[in-house]
């Protein structure tokens, strides 16, 4: 054991360059400076910057890094009790943490910078770029940035905004704020407080838009307020629409409409131009019928 400027190295076959108050316990580990960091585990480096912790037992191979910042923490204390979270990364940044628990270790994680970032216990190959207070806590997945996202399970990913939540496995969220991804394989690309809970659904942006659970393979593409609780069906635009349960093959664009009619194009209002008023038999060609008050687009 070396003891200098309260410097403390004491793991074998490991190095510290210089700072004050550092503790270097794991073997085959470095440090090069700052203050009040700590190393416990074995084949670890802290480059600087004060009060970063690398958690685990002296001797083994965590292999994980803390570039420099404050307050940030790779694993949990103490070895005996907690599980390591191996061969992971923290660039930078202000109390960010890759944990652990007693009873899950989390590997192959990395938090490039920002603050209040989390990758949860049990988590592996995921990583937050930078933001502040965001939480991965599923495998393979990915925050950006922003501030309060949460990706809480597989192959899920959140590019950046506020306050989104990714929940669906290889779900997708671009940005915006309070949005939500459920379903699997759903994505929304932006706006404000839109939800996604059908499978291989999308809702493109506007704000309070919904694709629920039964509506698989459907899409909103803008407005407000639409949602579509049926199959393969599609809300173009407009606000106050609804693609009722049990339609399929539906499509809206406008406003307060209510399709509950399958493979059926829904508008407010369709205006063709010089159509002929009666069928001419040529199959495919449109003309127009007047069925009590009202003129429909029919096709031959």
């Amino acid at each position: 054991m070396i003891t200098f400027n309260f410097i403390t190295v004491s793991g074998n076959f490991s190095s510290m360059g210089g700072g004050q108050t550092n503790t270097l316990g794991g073997s085959y580990s470095s440090m090069v400076g700052g203050q009040q960091n700590c190393i416990e585990a074995g084949l670890s480096f802290i480059g600087g910057g004060g009060n970063n912790i690398i958690y685990g037992c002296c001797n083994a191979g965590v292999s994980s890094v803390i570039g420099g910042g404050s307050l940030n923490q790779i694993g949990h204390g103490p070895a005996a009790t907690y599980c390591s979270a191996d061969t992971s990364v923290i660039g930078g940044g202000t109390f960010n943490c890759i944990d652990t628990s007693s009873s899950f270790s989390s590997y192959s994680n990395t938090i490039a910078g920002g603050n209040f970032n989390r990758v949860c216990a049990n988590t592996c190959n995921s990583a937050v770029l930078g933001g502040h207070t965001n939480h991965v806590n599923g495998n393979y997945s990915m925050i950006g940035g922003g501030q309060g996202n949460i990706a809480q399970n597989h192959h899920g990913a959140i590019v950046g905004g506020c306050n989104n939540t990714s929940s669906g496995y290889f779900s997708f969220l671009g940005g915006g704020a309070s949005n939500t991804v459920n379903g699997c394989n759903g994505v929304v690309v932006g706006g404000l407080g839109n939800s996604v809970s059908g499978y291989y659904s999308v809702i493109g942006g506007g704000s309070g838009n919904g694709v629920f659970g039964t509506g698989c393979y459907s899409g909103v593409f803008s407005g407000g307020s639409n949602t579509i609780s049926g199959d393969h069906s599609a809300i173009l635009g407009g606000c106050n629409n609804t693609v009722a349960p049990g339609t399929s093959f539906a499509g809206i664009f406008g406003c307060n409409i209510t399709a509950n009619m399958s493979c059926a194009f829904h508008a407010n209002n369709f205006v063709g131009h010089n159509l002929p008023t009666a069928g001419g038999g040529v199959p495919g060609s449109f003309f127009v019928c007047t069925l009590g008050g009202y003129n429909y687009v029919m096709m031959n």
